[in-house]
């Protein structure tokens, strides 16, 4: 049997973030991603997989925001009882069989495309099966082509012409991540590093020059990498494939919400991605004009431990932000100091008045890729500078060690610490160390017209 399964919020009632679907109209609701590792061991294994993918096409970066983009997973053969008791759970088979998946795809594809074994409509046909975009790993890629070529010739069956097929199955998006060269009628990009053994590309990148490689029926994206074979590694620790997978999940998604268009959509992101590649890092200043929500709290921790990141399109969105205009603002309204490269934010900071302080830095953080640069320091020296704009001279910061701070950061920039306050966080006394910087004019004095050399020899001008 092949178990479908959908990742949900952790609840007290879902205490491990997912939920197994029956119902045989799940495609039908709307786009998602299946996600298809090689071999499907534990039900964490699946769990961890999901999790993975919805950090890449949620660009609401947590589940508190729903994006109403579903993420799901496959398991196969019978599950251990185990799952039933609050463990992990694990399946009797790690592949599926010839019979197994085709039970699934007569259960579950089949009726996207025919009513009552009748063909229907072809842009019918094709809006449904739209909704479907898959992720696989490794070997994955082998048991998707199986599903494909069931569904191929059950349309043969009820009267499709190779061309219509050929239209409606390019509506699917298939991210094959580290796999193999594949035939498929699939929208398709296969992902990888051309020193991971594992894979089996048509074509090996020139001069370690990473790129999208076109074939006939697919492109592949090969990066000269370290030849890890790790899912992680290629979803989350590998700047350049997970920046490529990101943007086909989200692209993929994003159609499946719009007009049917007769020509796949895969030039467009190849040259999003060029362009994003050569596009250099840039400092804005919004202000915002509601209180500090939630949502920057959550994407202030995210950006803490991982790589998922927001557009500024997203954040300006969701954050309600305007481009900051000293002639209209008001001494209340909370700046936003953002670091993006191309439309993807990569740091950010806030600073003004809050209820503890008259004035504070506070959700100073860059994304882990990104760290190291000199980034922080610009971002930094811009806040400065539009505190002194604002006629402020001295401002307070909290750090804490144990969520992940750097302290040395402040003291490196001239900071004190005034004293430490204790802070209970979900019965857990946290240790919060209060630095006060106090005199931002000489600090600015000091910093005039400095240029800052990344470790890319990327130079970056300040502001000031």
């Amino acid at each position: 049997m092949v178990h479908i399964f959908e990742k949900k919020p952790i609840a007290y009632s879902n205490e491990y973030g997912i939920e197994e679907i029956t119902n045989q109209d799940v495609f039908k609701n709307g786009p998602c991603v299946i996600v298809i590792l090689a071999q499907a061991w534990f039900l964490s294994s699946v769990n961890g997989a999901m999790r993975l993918v919805s950090n890449f096409v949620n660009p609401d970066i947590d589940d508190f925001y729903d994006s109403n983009k579903r993420i799901m997973g496959l398991g196969f053969g019978d599950i251990g009882i185990g799952a039933f008791f609050g463990e992990c759970g694990e399946f009797s088979e790690t592949t599926p069989t010839d019979d197994e998946l085709e039970e699934f795809v007569n259960t579950y594809f089949l009726p996207l495309v025919s009513i009552n074994h009748q063909k229907i409509d072809m842009m019918a046909a094709m809006k449904n099966i739209r909704n479907i975009n898959f992720v696989t790993y490794c070997d994955g890629s082998k048991i998707f082509k199986r599903m494909e070529d069931l569904l191929n010739n059950k349309m043969k069956e009820i009267g499709y012409s190779n061309e219509e097929i050929k239209q409606i199955l390019s509506q699917i998006c298939l991210a094959a991540v580290s796999g193999s060269s594949l035939e498929t009628k699939a929208t398709t990009i296969l992902f990888g590093d051309k020193n991971d053994r594992s894979c089996n590309f048509k074509s090996q990148l020139a001069e370690s020059d990473d790129s999208f490689i076109n074939h006939d029926n697919y492109y592949e994206f090969v990066i000269d990498g370290d030849g890890g074979h790790d899912f992680r590694k290629y979803m989350k620790k590998d700047e350049k494939l997970s920046s490529a997978i990101k943007m086909f999940l989200n692209k993929a998604l994003e159609d499946s919400c719009g007009p049917i268009v007769s020509e796949p959509f895969l030039m467009d992101i190849i040259d999003k991605y060029h362009k994003k590649q050569q596009s250099k890092i840039e400092y804005e200043t919004f202000m915002i004009k509601k209180p500090i929500s939630n949502y920057l709290i959550k994407l202030y921790y995210n950006y803490k431990k991982s790589d998922d990141r927001i557009d500024i399109k997203d954040l300006m969105e969701k954050l309600q932000l305007s481009l900051y205009d000293e002639n209209n603002i008001d001494s209340s309204d909370v700046l936003l100091e953002v670091a993006h490269k191309g439309d993807e934010v990569i740091a950010f900071c806030s600073h003004g008045e809050n209820y503890l302080y008259p004035y504070a830095i506070s959700h100073m953080v860059c994304s882990p890729s990104y760290r190291n640069k000199g980034i922080a320091t610009n971002m930094f020296n811009n806040a400065l500078f539009h505190m002194n704009q604002r006629g402020v001279n001295s401002f307070i910061v909290e750090s804490s060690k144990k969520r992940g701070d750097n302290n040395d950061f402040w003291i490196s920039k001239g900071a004190i610490q005034v004293r430490t306050r204790w802070l209970e966080d979900f019965g857990d006394a946290i240790e919060i160390e209060v630095y006060q910087f106090p005199d931002i004019k000489q600090y600015l004095e000091n910093v005039s017209n400095e240029i800052v050399e990344s470790e890319t020899n990327e130079k970056v001008f300040k502001k000031i």
